[in-house]
C-alpha cells in the first residue's frame, strides 16, 4: 500500500518537473462514468480530493456528455464544444459498460489518451465466460464454467458441474442476476421462466464452491501489485456475500502468497492495470471467482478507516503513467 504521503511526493515531483519546462500546464486526467450517472459516486470524489492534494488536475464525466467525430482528424466534442483529449482517461464504466462507453473508449484511445483500464481489458473483463476462457487458458484456477446456450440441456450441465450449481448472467455485477439451482430440475424450471420474459441475455453456469458459502475475498490490485485484501461475509445467512447485498466487510489478516500471486497474475492475464479480484475458498486453495475492471472501494476505505487508501495509490500509479508520457 502506498501512504498518501508518498503520493504527494511522488505526483509532487512530477508537476515540478513539468513545471519546469516539459509543459506549461499540468496535463488533464478524467473520470469516465456511465450515461445516466448524475451524481458522483464516492470513488470519483475520492479520486478528485486526493488527486487536488497532490496538484494534479482531474475531471468527471460521463459518456453521455460526448459526442464523437471519425474522419481524418477524429475529433471529439464535449457538451457541443471541442477539446483535446486528456492525457490518461480513468474508466470507471466496468461490466456496465454500455455500447455508447465502448464507442467512446475506443475514440479516446485513438486520440491517443491512455485509458485505464483499456477498453480491450474492460471488454474481456465484462463477459464472465471470455474472462473464464483467458483465466482457465492461462493455468489459473476457476470453478468449472459453461456457457448457456437458447437451447440448452439441463441435465447435461448438470452433469457437468454437480448440484447445486450457479448461474450468472454474462455480464452480471453487485450480485445481481445471479441464482444458485439446487437440482437439474430447478435450472430448468428457471430458464424456461427467463425465456418467457423475452429475449434472454448472455449467461454461464458454474460448479458451485461449498466451502466459500457466504465468504469470499476481494484482493485490490493496482499496477500488478496487492494493496489490500478484505474478506466479505454474508449477515443474512445466504451464501451470497456481496457488499450491496448486505455483505459484512472486513480486512483480511492472512494474505498468503498463493492469494498475492493468483490476484496479481489474474489482473495480468486480463490486461487490467487496477482490478478487484474476487477469490473463493476452495478446499485445496483460492479459486478465481471473477476480476472487475472497476472495483468499487468506500467500502474498503470504511472497513480499514483509511488504511488501505485505493484512490491515493490510484493517483500515484496515474503520476507514474504521466512522467512516462512526458
Amino acid at each position: 500500500m502506498i501512504p498518501i504521503s508518498t503520493t504527494q511526493e511522488t505526483v509532487g515531483s512530477l508537476l515540478r518537473d513539468l513545471q519546469n519546462g516539459h509543459a506549461a500546464t499540468v496535463p488533464d486526467t478524467w473520470i469516465l462514468q456511465n450515461e445516466g450517472d448524475t451524481s458522483e459516486a464516492f470513488e470519483s470524489k475520492k479520486l478528485r480530493e486526493t488527486a487536488s492534494e497532490c496538484g494534479l488536475n482531474i475531471k468527471t464525466h460521463s459518456v453521455d456528455d460526448f459526442q464523437l467525430v471519425s474522419n481524418h482528424q477524429n475529433s471529439l466534442f464535449l457538451c457541443g464544444k471541442r477539446v483535446a483529449p486528456p492525457a490518461i482517461v480513468l474508466a470507471r464504466t466496468g461490466a456496465e459498460t454500455s455500447p455508447l462507453g465502448f464507442s467512446v473508449l475506443h475514440h479516446l484511445e485513438s486520440l491517443g489518451s491512455r485509458v485505464v483500464n483499456s477498453t480491450a481489458s474492460i471488454a474481456d473483463s465484462r463477459c464472465k465466460f471470455r474472462s473464464a476462457q483467458m483465466l482457465s487458458a492461462a493455468g489459473l484456477p476457476i470453478p468449472t464454467t459453461i456457457s448457456l446456450r437458447e437451447k440448452v440441456d439441463p441435465q447435461f450441465i448438470a452433469r457437468q458441474l454437480g448440484t447445486p450449481l450457479v448461474v450468472k448472467y454474462a455480464a452480471s455485477t453487485r450480485g445481481e442476476g445471479v441464482a444458485i439451482c439446487r437440482n437439474a430440475n430447478a435450472l430448468e424450471e428457471m430458464l424456461q421462466m427467463i425465456a418467457n420474459m423475452g429475449q434472454r441475455p448472455p449467461m454461464i453456469a458454474q460448479q458451485y464452491v461449498a466451502e466459500s458459502c457466504g465468504r469470499d475475498l476481494r484482493v485490490i490490485v493496482i499496477g500488478g501489485k496487492v494493496i489490500g485484501c478484505m474478506e466479505r461475509q454474508s449477515q443474512t445467512n445466504t451464501w451470497k456475500a456481496n457488499i450491496s447485498l448486505g455483505g459484512r466487510l472486513s480486512l483480511y489478516g492472512n494474505v498468503t502468497p498463493e492469494i498475492e500471486r493468483l490476484a496479481v497474475d489474474a489482473a495480468q492475464v486480463l490486461g487490467l492495470e487496477i482490478a478487484g479480484v474476487d477469490l473463493l475458498f476452495g478446499g485445496e486453495g483460492p479459486i478465481l471467482c471473477e476480476v472487475n475492471s472497476a472495483p468499487d472501494f468506500e467500502g474498503v476505505h470504511e472497513a480499514s478507516a483509511g488504511s488501505v487508501d485505493v484512490a491515493s495509490s490510484i493517483v500515484s500509479y496515474c503520476g507514474d503513467i504521466l512522467s512516462k508520457l512526458q
